[in-house]
């Protein structure tokens, strides 16, 4: 077939008629040349080849193209080398099924096991041989495996594998076969998830395998795995080495250390260049080459000073001398038992000052600033926060009242806070809550009561979820966690509407009051998952007032069968559980609506809020936390040595605590902190400067190759970091540059 192909400058040029009409021809010959029934690009099933018209090939069951008689229409044909064959319901049909000459069939398959059935044409009782292959078809029966299977014409495989295509035929006689039937093609189902070790991985997850492999779960219960760690190469032998990482908890414990490769070096003095680790003279100066750095000493012969008559000794170069002459410098500076250089700075934690070493002199400036009593702080106290020696003030609510969480309160009075805990301020203007009974939550392998098992984390508490993870809950409430107070009670805890959590305000005017219903058992007393069987407990929440004498605490509340509200919070706690068991729950929203006077009272059906899992605590368990934290309960006051605190918690910390931070653009550095723009001085080295929240530092001298004026050389004098002097070889002593 030949199509001239119109290039496509020629085609954009063409009128709208004339290019539908060339694009109908284009389709109809292709179409023809594809046959009409081949419109498919998708791969055939089970891999097999196209037919030559690049149709699939139809298998067992599906309808095909059939005629008596005639030649075949356009139209799919059955794939004869599996054995299959377009028989017709009727004669004349003009379609009909593929099938095979012995009927055979697959039922029953699950991930491991199938079932095999045939007509029975073994008409002298010989033994059945079962052929077999996996993946894709092999046209060569010696490369399929055989099994002598008996003489009935149903055959149960049991030993499959997870996820796998199969391919067989079931055959009689001695080898050649005088009989074979047609082919058979099937799937084993998949796995939910691949075991190793005890611990089951979901389909598809990958995990590190003993810091040897990345492995990943397979469809047939099987792991890909592959190494984690390349094998590593020296790209330098002569510069390279294979060396153990110090890095704890690295997989990949060799790495390649390579020595740098060190500058060569080029001296003025003697107009050559010298390789790294050459020592040469000049003069009488001996030099060594040190990656790209001359460095020179004199000879011994010419005597340093040491010791503690002449500390810090300086040299003054000699015109027409070897050996220099020495100047001692004794300005150095004792504080605290250590001495300190000319020029060093340091902080005196005793004090709150930062010091320096000026000429022999401890010079030393106050680093705090009074701090200043904030407006609306009815109790300023003053405090240190960890990490600084500045006092500041924190403000502690007024008598009769409990600050928390920036918020306050009137004793008595109940709250929850950010971490979902039962709170109360207490008679002595603290806040008492219950302890947080987070604890790490396993998930199990599926069964009748959890079938699809999961963590959420919709309130502050990851808790075992048993339903599908892609249900969302009633509008009514949200942000349900499950969890265990006493090793006998369960605790379920959510948010309600608003609406909902209004319905005891405005019940006369409509509104229906808001009740839950739980159904519950122990992993020991459920025999199945139909709740009808299960305990149930029916709660109306009340709310807890501060009125209520003696006021009770949070932990007792949450450890008696009941249901309490607060704010928009609910708590609902069924006592009389055995210690550290695992129970089911499912949670039911009744009784919401409105009233309608014409026809009576309506209520909504019950609605289905979720099912979770929670495990009791066991007889010892018990919160190594206390119930409450006093920084929780002040508030810290900004001031110039604590410009910005935040309360931060750490991992492990019962209790957060205050920290200071810079403000915006300003820096924290070596315990210190700067606003932006400051600059400070460590030692004669170098000077550092705070620019939009990033520390720069820079050599405190600057590099010159000028003397100040003619006749003077620049020298380093001993009470000066950079060399500010006038050196004259007939003028002594030194004097100052002008």
């Amino acid at each position: 077939m030949f199509i001239n192909v119109i290039p496509l400058r020629n085609f954009t040029r063409m009128s709208g008629v004339a290019s539908s009409w060339y694009l109908l021809v284009i389709l109809a010959v292709v179409g023809e040349a594809l046959g009409s029934n081949c419109t498919s690009l998708d791969p055939c099933r089970a891999d097999r080849p196209r037919d030559a018209r690049g149709c699939c090939q139809r298998m067992l069951g599906e309808t095909c193209g059939y005629v008596e008689g005639e030649e075949d229409p356009p139209g799919s044909e059955c794939d004869s080398d599996l054995g299959y064959e377009c028989l017709g319901g009727t004669q004349g049909a003009t379609h009909g099924i593929c099938r095979g000459s012995y009927s055979l069939a697959v039922s029953d398959v699950t991930n491991k096991t199938a079932t095999l059935t045939w007509n029975d044409f073994n008409p002298d009782d010989l033994e059945y041989k079962l052929l077999m292959t996996s993946g894709s078809y092999k046209p060569n029966l010696t490369d399929w495996r055989q099994y002598w299977i008996g003489s009935s014409p149903r055959y149960e495989l049991t030993t499959l594998v997870p996820g796998t295509q199969y391919f067989m035929r079931i055959g009689v006689g001695i080898d050649p076969l005088t009989n074979i039937t047609e082919v058979i093609v099937f799937q084993t189902r998949p796995v939910d998830f691949c075991v190793n070790n005890g611990v089951h991985y979901e389909v598809g997850r990958t995990f590190s395998h003993d810091c040897e492999d990345n492995c990943t779960c397979l469809p047939n219960g099987h792991f890909d795995c592959t190494p984690i760690c390349e094998e590593p190469t020296l790209p330098d032998p002569t510069r390279c080495r294979l060396v153990e990482a110090e890095e704890e908890g690295s997989c990949c414990s060799v790495t390649v250390v390579c020595a740098p490769v060190m500058a060569d070096c080029v001296y003025n003095g003697t107009g050559r260049n010298y390789e790294h680790g050459d020592t040469f003279e000049a003069g009488c100066l001996e030099c060594t080459c040190d990656n790209g750095t001359v460095l020179c000493d004199y000879p011994e012969s010419c005597e340093r000073p040491e010791g503690a008559s002449c500390p810090d000794p300086q040299e003054i170069p000699v015109e027409g001398q070897c050996c220099p002459q020495w100047r001692c410098g004794n300005y150095t500076c004792e504080d605290g038992g250590e001495v300190y250089s000319n020029g060093a700075m340091w902080r005196r934690e005793s004090t709150c000052q930062t010091c320096n070493c000026e000429e022999g002199h401890v010079a030393c400036h106050d680093l705090c600033e009074e701090p200043t009593r904030p407006e609306n702080c009815p109790r300023p106290h003053l405090t240190k926060p960890p990490g600084s020696c500045c006092d500041v003030i924190e403000c502690l609510p007024p008598e009769g009242e409990c600050y928390y969480e920036r918020e306050a309160y009137t004793q008595g009075s109940y709250l929850t806070n950010a971490k979902c805990e039962l709170c109360v301020c207490t008679d002595n203007s603290t806040v008492l809550c219950t302890p947080k009974q987070c604890r790490t939550v396993v998930v199990p392998p599926p069964n009748i009561f959890c079938p699809h098992p999961h963590i959420r984390k919709d309130g502050c508490c990851d808790t075992l979820w048993c339903e599908n993870p892609d249900q969302d809950l009633v509008s009514v409430i949200k942000n349900l966690f499950g969890t265990s107070y006493s090793p006998h009670s369960v605790t379920l805890s959510f948010m309600e509407d608003e609406a909902v959590e209004g319905a005891d305000e405005v019940e006369s005017e409509g509104y229906t009051r808001t009740k839950y219903q739980l159904q519950y058992s122990s992993d020991d007393n459920a025999t199945s998952n139909d709740t009808s069987t299960w305990q149930r407990r029916t709660f109306d929440p009340r709310r807890v007032h501060s009125e209520d004498e003696p006021v009770p605490s949070p932990t007792h509340l949450l450890q008696t069968t009941g249901a309490i509200r607060v704010g928009q919070r609910v708590y609902v706690t069924v006592s009389g559980m055995e210690a550290n068991t695992t129970y089911y729950l499912k949670v039911l929203v009744i009784n919401s609506g409105l009233h309608d006077d014409s026809v009576g009272v309506t209520s909504q059906p019950p609605q289905y809020a979720g099912a979770l899992a929670v495990r009791t605590l066991a007889e010892d368990a018990s919160s190594p936390c206390p119930t409450t934290c006093h920084s929780e309960e002040v508030l810290m006051v900004r001031s110039k040595s604590c410009p910005k605190p935040v309360l931060t918690r750490s991992r492990g910390d019962c209790c957060p605590i205050w920290r200071c931070y810079p403000e915006e653009g300003g820096c924290h550095y070596k315990n210190l902190i700067l606003s932006n723009g400051e600059q400070i001085r460590e030692n004669c080295e170098r000077k550092c400067l705070c620019e939009e929240g990033n520390v720069t530092c820079s050599p405190l001298c600057e590099e010159t190759g000028s003397t100040p004026r003619p006749g003077c050389r620049l020298e380093r004098l001993a009470d000066h970091c950079c060399p500010c002097g006038c050196a004259h070889p007939e003028l002594r002593p030194l004097r100052r540059c002008q």
